[in-house]
């Protein structure tokens, strides 16, 4: 396996190729999906610009955390993000907080556990589609990791994200971070055919001067979320749903000695950091042999996501360069699918899928992404059971951004 990465002026491109004992010919339909995937991966724009809008002159703004690309694990990504029905082990719990109650079809002991960890760098990009590039971010750094834990029709996991701005022209701040983490707890009912999840999601947004060391913002809240999966039969078909709550933070700005807006290190802070209520409604279907590739498993997934409005709100690189670009101003709208092939019996998995990224900006269009990726199955461990540890690649590419995400877990059967 040979996998090369490359980047110019923040276009990320990128080749790799495999190599088999043996012989790999998929059916037309997969053929047709992988041009799909290359043609919306390799087609982003090399536009070029700054953010427009006027400077940002009091707090009376609030800050849209909304992220419309998908970041999360590796299978996620490479499926185009369509993972509310699937939610199988720590990885669902990014999308699902039912996920904490449902047992991959090969757990079958009382007790169980699961772990996933990731991380991807991007370069200069546009990575909440403004439009343009912003010319204050160097780059993005996005690590994930979770941890379930099973026992009988229960379970508890936490899956935490963290986005990292690197700021190239900062306006008094170096770099801003933002994480939000999910801790969640979940049950079984109707012999395993329904699942459900209940959730709690603390999160932050930082900002740092002085090449980081000083820290001039912090602002937190906590939100809450539910989930569902049915599973009727414990068949191969699953529909799942997610109900994530607001999550907001306030605080009081009361200006020291002046009359203008409150500043941290050059800042105007904002008096709110919002990330808004959202909903998802997928489906997944798995064949034990593909009717698209016989005798080889797959899986096709779909999701519908629906994100709440922020009134009176900018984005993390319009705070970071201090301009006023309205984000939120109304409800977006988004569909995900993904496919997912086994074809290498037990030893490698194919994944394409494309998603929506409505645009949360006036002017601004909604861009498709192409994704794909691939998961090896490694090697054997003993640890707490017989277990198999896997590594994985996935990609996404649109118009003016591509990642390429890593990630390391356990194989699921």
């Amino acid at each position: 396996m040979a996998l090369i990465l490359f980047e110019e002026s923040g276009d990320l491109g990128f080749s790799f190729a495999f190599s088999f004992p043996v012989r790999f010919m998929p059916c037309p339909a997969l053929r047709l999906l992988f041009g799909a995937v290359l043609v919306f991966g390799m087609s982003a724009g090399r536009a070029r610009g700054d953010l427009s809008g006027p400077p940002i002159t009091d707090n009376n703004y609030r800050v849209d955390l909304t992220q419309g690309v998908v970041v999360g694990p590796s299978r996620m990504t490479a499926m185009g993000g369509a993972y509310t029905s699937i939610a199988e082990g720590a990885a669902g719990l990014a999308m699902n907080p039912a996920a904490a109650a449902f047992r991959a079809p090969a757990s079958k002991g009382p007790w169980d556990w699961d772990f996933t960890l990731g991380a991807f760098t991007s370069g200069r990009s546009d990575f909440n589609n403004f439009g343009s590039f912003s010319s204050s971010l160097q780059k993005n750094q996005v690590t994930d990791g979770g941890l379930l834990l099973q026992g009988g029709r229960f379970g508890f996991g936490v899956f935490g994200v963290s986005y990292r701005y690197d700021m190239r022209k900062p306006q008094g701040a170096t770099r801003v971070e933002f994480g939000a983490t999910r801790f969640a707890f979940g049950g079984a009912v109707l012999d395993r055919r329904l699942n459900w999840g209940v959730g709690i999601r603390p999160a932050s947004l930082e900002a740092f001067s002085g090449g980081g060391s000083s820290k001039v913002l912090k602002l937190t809240g906590n939100g809450l979320d539910a989930g569902l999966l049915w599973n009727p039969g414990r068949g191969p078909l699953r529909v799942g749903a997610v109900c994530a709550g607001r999550i907001a933070t306030e605080q009081s700005l009361e200006p020291s000695g002046s009359t203008g807006p409150v500043r941290d290190a050059g800042l105007i802070v904002p008096r709110e950091v919002t990330l808004p209520t959202s909903g998802l409604l997928g489906a997944s279907y798995t064949w034990k042999s593909s009717p698209f590739w016989a005798a080889h498993p797959a899986t096709l997934s779909a999701d519908v996501q629906v994100d709440g409005a922020a009134r009176n709100a900018v984005s993390v690189e319009s705070f970071a360069e201090q301009k006023i670009q309205r984000s939120g101003e109304h409800n977006t709208l988004g569909y995900h699918l993904g496919s997912e092939y086994e074809v290498w019996s037990r030893r490698l998995r194919v994944r394409v899928g494309t998603y929506f990224e409505p645009s949360r900006f006036e002017g601004v269009s909604g861009r498709q992404h192409g994704t794909g990726g691939f998961e090896v199955n490694l090697f054997r461990l003993n640890l707490f059971g017989e277990r198999h540890l896997s590594f994985s690649y996935a990609f996404d590419g649109a118009r003016r951004y591509t990642n390429h995400f890593v990630s390391v877990g356990f194989w699921h059967y």
